[in-house]
C-alpha cells in the first residue's frame, strides 16, 4: 500500500528438487529496477579483468572459470509518498561506471512510475558478491 505505481516486491524463491514447488520469501518492497553485471577473470589470473551485463554466450565451464563478481544494483524507495518531499531527479543510473564505461541503465522515473514519482525518496541500492562456489 505504502509502494509507488509500477514498483513490485522481489522475492526470493527456493526450489523443491522432489517436486518442483517454489517457496518463496519476500525480501524487499517497492523496486523498481534491477540490474546484474558480470565481472569476469577470462585470462585465468585471478583478477576481474572485463565487466559483462550478459553471459548467456557463455558455457557452463567458462562460467564456473570467470564469474568472479556479480553486481546486483536494486532501485527502490525508502517509506510511502511525501507530498512535501521532491526527489531531486527523473533518471537515475541503476548501475555504476567501471573504467569509463557504464554499465546497467539510466531508469526514467516519469516513463516508468508515472505521475508521482516525484514525492518519493528512490534509492539505488548495490551489493558485489563474489561467489567462491564457482571455481573450486
Amino acid at each position: 500500500a505504502n509502494c509507488s505505481a509500477n514498483t513490485g516486491i522481489l522475492y526470493k524463491a527456493t526450489l523443491s528438487h522432489s517436486d518442483g514447488s517454489l517457496s518463496e520469501m519476500p525480501i524487499m518492497d517497492c523496486v523498481a529496477d534491477m540490474q546484474v553485471v558480470f565481472g569476469l577473470d577470462t585470462d585465468s589470473n585471478g583478477v576481474v579483468d572485463q565487466y559483462s551485463e550478459d553471459i548467456s554466450t557463455l558455457s557452463a565451464q567458462q562460467i564456473r572459470e570467470q564469474v568472479r563478481e556479480v553486481r546486483v544494483y536494486i532501485l527502490g524507495h525508502e517509506g510511502g509518498s511525501d507530498k512535501t518531499y521532491v526527489h531531486a531527479t527523473q533518471n537515475i543510473l541503476v548501475g555504476e561506471t567501471i573504467s569509463g564505461t557504464t554499465y546497467g541503465r539510466t531508469f526514467d522515473l516519469q516513463s516508468t512510475i508515472g505521475t508521482g514519482w516525484q514525492n518519493y525518496r528512490w534509492k539505488t541500492y548495490s551489493m558485489v558478491l563474489k561467489p567462491k562456489e564457482l571455481y573450486k
